[in-house]
Order: structure tokens, then sequence, then C-alpha cells
């Protein structure tokens, strides 16, 4: 998406070293502090040191949440990934889409899926959501156009952008049952998305505005906080006249 549009068409912790003491209470201690680092070594990688399961969009926990399942874990995972830099796309787009899909989110925890909500969208990030073996999902909302996907640089990676042409086919979960990549014009390298993912991806082929896409992550005649405009939008642009909470409701 450009302007204020949004696009589409339908990864030692070093333990401070105390003293050597043979004492019962440092063996207590130092068989905890193991036991959690085992621990935190299986869970899906986090960018933040800590989970807010109560709130995933809190200010505070910037970057990439890990959500456990509130239902009985079924060991697969769901994300919803976003690309978009700077003050105004964070405020106009990411917040009030993030808020459409918030009640997707609950359900899918309900059901058993851990859901991995990312709000700095690397090229390195999409690509590992999509070779993830547990992912069953991948949402994501960011700029862009010719059929590329703008993604967060970082100090790391002066990647900015990611093509179906970076896609290992090989490398993507087989598990994969929803591939919904949000940016403007990426649609018109669609038949090439669906080949490099393995199956068929939804993505738009034209600029889509904000309003669309608000309209496509909430639901047909509510829309969010456009529910007039925002219907209309909806059985205009959605997959086949269905808003995202409906197609997840549907393969989930």
């Amino acid at each position: 998406m450009s302007g204020i549009s949004v696009s589409n068409k339908i990864t030692t912790t070093t333990l401070n070293n105390a003293p050597a003491t043979s004492s019962p209470e440092n063996k207590v201690v130092e068989n905890n502090t193991k036991n959690t680092l085992k621990n935190d070594s299986i869970n899906v990688a986090s960018k933040t040191p800590a989970v807010n399961s109560e709130n995933p969009f809190d200010k505070s926990n910037e970057g990439r949440k890990v959500l456990q399942p509130t239902g009985k874990s079924n060991g697969q995972n769901f994300y919803f990934m976003y690309g978009l830099e700077g003050t105004m796309n964070k405020v106009v787009m990411r917040t009030p889409n993030k808020l459409a899909v918030m009640d997707d989110i609950s359900r899918l925890r309900a059901k058993g899926y851990t859901v991995i909500v990312d709000d700095k969208m690397t090229t390195a990030d999409f690509k590992n959501a999509l070779y993830d073996q547990k992912a069953v999902g991948v949402v994501t909302l960011s700029h862009g156009g010719d059929g590329y996907i703008v993604t967060s640089e970082t100090k790391d990676s002066d990647e900015g952008f990611v093509g179906y042409r970076d896609i290992e086919t090989s490398k993507v979960s087989k598990n994969l049952k929803l591939a919904f990549f949000q940016a403007c014009q990426v649609g018109t390298e669609q038949s090439n998305w669906n080949k490099a993912v393995g199956k068929e991806v939804i993505a738009w082929d034209y600029s889509v505005s904000n309003i669309e896409v608000i309209a496509a992550n909430s639901h047909i005649g509510s829309a969010g906080i456009f529910p007039v405009v925002g219907s209309v939008f909806s059985i205009k642009n959605q997959t086949h006249g269905k808003a995202l909470g409906k197609i997840i409701g549907e393969r989930f």
C-alpha cells in the first residue's frame, strides 16, 4: 500500500558466574535456573524477554509476542505479522487493523493454537514464519508494490522487501492452510506466489485504501469503525465476499 493505503488483491544466556559452592541452597538455585533456560529454549523465539498474554498489543511489549493457547494446545502456530514503520503507519494503519483481528486471535487461542504477533516483520521473519513446520496460518500487513512485500529493515540487514523468488518452496510448512499477504499489488504476481508458497495465497493485485483493508479484516456489515462504508468495501474487496474472520472460521 502506498501513502495512507494498504495493498492486496484477494527467529548462552550467560549465567553470572557465582563463586563455586557445594551448599544445597545454591544447587537448588542452579538447577532451577538450568530448568528455566531449558524450557525457554523450546519456546518459539521471542524478540522480547517477556510475553504479555493478557494484552498482546501492550505498547511496552513491542516486537514479537507469543500468545499461548487458552484451550488445549494442538501444537500448531498462527502468525499475524506487521511490517509498517513510522508513527503514522502504526497509528493509522497498524493499530485499527490489529484491533479488528483481536477477536480472531482469541478464537484461535481458544481452539488450541499458539498465536504469534510480530510488530516488526523483517524479511527473515517473513520467511521463517512460512518455514515453521508448525505454521498453519500466516497473515501479514505492510506496504507493497509490483508483486513485492515491504518488510522492516534492521541494522543487521538492509533487506526491506521480499518477493516470490526469495521463497524456497521446499521449506514452506506442509501444514499451511492460510497465507494472506495484505500489501498493495502483491497479487500482480499471484500465480508465482502460489507456486512459491505451494498453495493459493490471498493477495490484492492493486493499491488498496486503508479503509478497505480495515473492512477486509473486519466483519461484513460492521467493518470496524466504518460500519456503512466498510461493509460496502467488504463485499467488493474481500476474498469471495468473505472477511478475514470468516475465512479463519471456515479453515480453522
